[in-house]
């Protein structure tokens, strides 16, 4: 399923801000390629597993808000963070696939592991 611009999950406030803020890049469509690129970036980690629908628009949002904040500056300091961490999840989901494990549940507890990924 496409993730769109609400599901990003901000207030009208905050997003007519962000896309002001946005339309000093010059760029067409600045949100919508910070969503592409981050969909797109979750989709390159994640492929060999089956991710939930939630946990994949969870990692796509925070990706393409860090993006989408770069672009605009300055980022703000959870947005990073939260970005961050998401990077770090799929760094984590990157490396199961790449190491061929067929269960994550020996990886649970380590950082950024995440009970609710689900190899295929």
């Amino acid at each position: 399923m496409a993730f769109t611009t609400p599901d990003l999950l901000l207030t009208d406030e905050k997003l007519a801000l962000l896309t002001a803020a946005l339309a000093n890049t010059g760029q067409t469509d600045p949100l919508g390629t910070a969503i592409a690129e981050g969909e797109s970036t979750v989709a390159r980690y994640i492929a060999g597993y089956d991710l939930g629908e939630d946990d994949r628009k969870s990692l796509i949002r925070r990706i393409a808000l860090l993006n989408a904040y770069t672009l605009a500056g300055p980022v703000p300091d959870e947005i990073s963070k939260a970005g961050n961490k998401a990077m770090e999840e799929l760094k984590d989901i990157r490396g199961w696939v790449v190491a061929g494990q067929g269960n994550i549940g020996a990886s649970q507890g380590k950082s950024g592991s995440n009970p609710k990924i689900n190899p295929r």
